[in-house]
């Protein structure tokens, strides 16, 4: 019964639900079933999910449909904006991209504009950036002509506006203070001058007082002082006569020292007076017109003695050798007192032999000992008939005008010719008109015409040279040119039609311009190694000028050296110039060039020092220089001055010892005053090495160079030159 109930129950419950659902349902106002049995319902639900499906079907294509459409909305929006970039394209490139028509089956056309057009947006992109960066660096471009505008107006520089401004200003302030800065270094070297020409000063007012004491004058009396100064070129030519003097008498002291009778007359000699010797002079000139005679009977007699020497004879033969021989004596006493006599007219001759000669010879003679350079004297010798010789000053010769080079006949005539005109003029000096002088000579006559001319016109004659040859133009330059003294000017004349004469004085080879030289590179080499392979000439300190010194002593940075040798400076002087004349080599700064001076002054102030007393090289150039010294023998001096290492000293002792047979004494004395008067030899003590160090530490003292490194500096030079003996 409790089940029932139950059942029963259970049954009213659900009915209730149903109903409570039917009304729900007829609530929403939907389709409805038309009995509410099961399957009616389901029938009913199938349909209304259908429909529900539909509904969520058209729900999605609304929401699509939205989208679409706004997503065309914005697609026009990016339409119109890629239209407004086409049209700005179509402005700058003048074109439009063409998109290809695309069939079917083939997109090789769509792919190869897909790429042009990737790399069209790549190159557009990179051509933002780089705008993006061209406006960044104009804007630092900006800030930086700024700060150059600020330091412009601190130097007085008007503002820049763009680039080429500013390197202009640039260049002009690098261009001052390249100018500042030799300024200063020439201040700086003014200043180290000032100061050793104080420091010289100093010495010189110390040396003057030792002057003023050892001459035993009161110091600072000029009057004196000057009155010696007068008397010195008197006193120069009294020495020079004194010299040569002194070579004629040591040249007769040596023949009469050589004659075989005289240590038996030896001290009758030296007490003979003037008057004496004139005495035995003339007495032996009247006994030597007897000497043939005497001669014969000299021979006579020998050959009796050899024809008797066996004979019973013989003592008589030989009493009457011994009257012969003091026969003999008597003569030779006569030969030498007429000999004395000879030598005392010839020097009245030689005094008085001008002072009645015309006035044009007078200037005739000293115009040509002046075109000479003192080398002949003209004289007129009138042994027989008057005819004109030419002394050698040098050789003390007097020889014949046929016995002169060519030369030298065409000074004399220019000479003679020059001195007539001369003698006509009463006021001025009228020019002298030379027309083609060199067409015939030879390069012996041509040099001798010009330089006679160039002589002349130190003289104040303006001289007129006509010439239609090049060559003879290019003669006279190439000797104007080594004369400062001499102003010249080249006129080049027009002729009649039309042309000008031609004028090659001036023409430059190509091959002359050159700016920049091969040299060995250093790679890596040490300094000592690349001297090696540069093969650096040694200096000698007696013979070699400081200008001459290679640069490779003076620079121990081998890279600033290869510098210097490409642009072919290779030498002090060289190198001097360049700097003089605002040369700049790159490394080469103030300090490393005050150093390389300094090295230089070192080795000067030590070639200097260490000269005084010592003796130069001579050589065969020297020798034939002298004029002292004939073609016979010049092999043989020659040879013996190189055997000697050039010591002009130990020449000298071995031409006085005989060792060059035949070589005369005299010209040894007179090769021996020419050594003196153009300082091969040096009278002077030889200054000692200690010396000579002493002054050197104190130069070095007042330079920019430390001890150490002088001394390094000076034994690389020493130590890889030749010796000087």
């Amino acid at each position: 019964m409790a089940v029932a109930w139950i059942l029963s129950n259970l049954k009213t419950s659900k009915q209730d639900t149903l109903q409570i659902r039917e009304q729900d349902y007829r609530k929403t106002g939907l389709k409805q079933p038309g009995q509410w049995h099961p399957d009616d319902v389901v029938n009913l639900l199938n349909e209304l999910v259908k429909d529900l499906q539909k509904a969520h079907q058209q729900d999605d294509i609304i929401r699509k449909q939205k989208d679409i459409e706004k997503q065309l909305s914005n697609a026009n929006n990016e339409l119109k904006q890629l239209e407004e970039i086409r049209n700005q394209l179509i402005e700058k490139i003048k074109t439009a991209p063409h998109i290809p028509d695309i069939s079917e089956n083939d997109y090789t056309s769509l792919v190869w504009f897909i790429e042009n057009l990737k790399n069209w947006q790549n190159s557009h992109l990179e051509l933002l950036t780089i705008q993006s960066k061209t406006q960044h660096l104009k804007s630092e471009l900006q800030a930086e002509l700024g700060k150059c505008n600020e330091i412009f107006s601190e130097t007085g520089f008007s503002a820049a506006d763009d680039i080429p401004q500013i390197k202009a200003t640039l260049s002009e302030l690098k261009k001052q203070e390249n100018e500042r800065r030799e300024l200063l270094r020439q201040i700086q070297q003014s200043e180290k001058e000032i100061e050793n020409q104080n420091k010289r000063l100093k010495d010189a007012e110390k040396e003057l007082s030792e002057i003023y004491s050892r001459l035993n004058i009161t110091e600072g009396d000029k009057t004196t002082i000057r009155q010696m100064t007068e008397q010195l070129e008197n006193y120069k030519d009294l020495k020079n006569k004194f010299i040569a003097t002194k070579a004629t008498y040591q040249g007769k002291e040596h023949l009469l020292n050589d004659h075989p009778l005289y240590p038996d007359y030896k001290q009758e000699t030296e007490h003979l007076t003037a008057e004496e010797a004139i005495t035995k002079s003339e007495e032996f000139a009247r006994n030597a017109e007897n000497w043939e005679t005497i001669i014969e009977q000299i021979k006579e007699i020998e050959n009796a003695v050899r024809q008797i020497k066996n004979g019973h004879e013989l003592e008589d033969v030989l009493a009457q050798k011994e009257n012969a021989l003091n026969d003999l004596e008597d003569v030779y006493h006569n030969n030498i007192s007429g000999f004395t006599g000879h030598l005392i007219v010839e020097e009245l001759k030689t005094q008085t032999r001008d002072q009645n000669r015309p006035q044009v010879f007078k200037a005739a003679g000293e115009l040509f000992n002046r075109i000479t350079a003192g080398r002949y004297e003209l004289r007129l010798d009138n042994k027989e008939q008057a005819v004109f010789t030419a002394y050698d000053t040098v050789l003390k010769l007097e020889q014949p005008l046929s016995e002169l080079s060519t030369g030298t006949r065409v000074q004399l005539l220019l000479a003679v010719r020059l001195a007539f005109i001369e003698k006509q003029e009463d006021t001025i000096k009228l020019p002298l008109l030379a027309d083609e002088l060199l067409a015939n000579s030879d390069d012996e006559r041509a040099t001798a015409i010009i330089q006679a001319l160039i002589e002349i016109s130190r003289e104040g004659r303006q001289i007129f040279y006509f010439t239609a040859q090049d060559d003879e133009v290019k003669k006279w330059y190439s000797f104007l040119k080594s004369e400062s003294d001499i102003h010249f000017t080249h006129i080049a004349l027009t002729g009649n039609s039309g042309g000008s004469s031609s004028n090659n004085i001036s023409e430059i080879s190509s091959d002359d311009i050159k700016f920049s030289y091969s040299a060995p590179q250093p790679e890596g080499k040490s300094h000592a190694k690349y001297g090696e392979a540069l093969a650096v000439p040694s200096f000698s300190l007696l013979t070699d000028d400081i200008t001459s010194l290679h640069l490779w002593y003076l620079i121990d940075d081998v890279n600033l050296l290869y510098k210097c040798l490409q642009k072919g400076i290779r030498q002090w002087g060289q190198l001097q110039s360049f700097v003089q004349n605002n040369g700049r080599i790159s490394g080469l700064d103030d300090d490393t060039w005050q150093i390389i001076c300094s090295k230089a002054e070192l080795l000067t102030r030590f070639k200097e020092l260490y000269s005084i007393g010592r003796p130069k090289p001579v050589g065969r150039d020297v020798l034939k220089q002298s004029g002292l010294i004939s073609d016979t023998f010049i092999d043989a001096v020659a040879e013996k001055a190189a055997e000697l290492n050039g010591n002009p000293e130990q020449l000298l002792l071995a031409l006085r010892n005989g060792e060059v047979s035949r070589f005369y004494r005299t010209k040894t004395e007179e090769l021996a005053d020419f050594f003196i008067a153009n300082n091969f030899i040096d009278e002077n003590e030889p200054m000692s090495m200690d010396d000579i160090l002493i002054k050197l530490q104190a130069f070095i003292s007042e330079t920019v160079i430390d001890a150490k490194d002088a001394e390094e500096f000076l034994h690389t030079v020493i130590g890889n030159r030749s010796e000087d003996g």
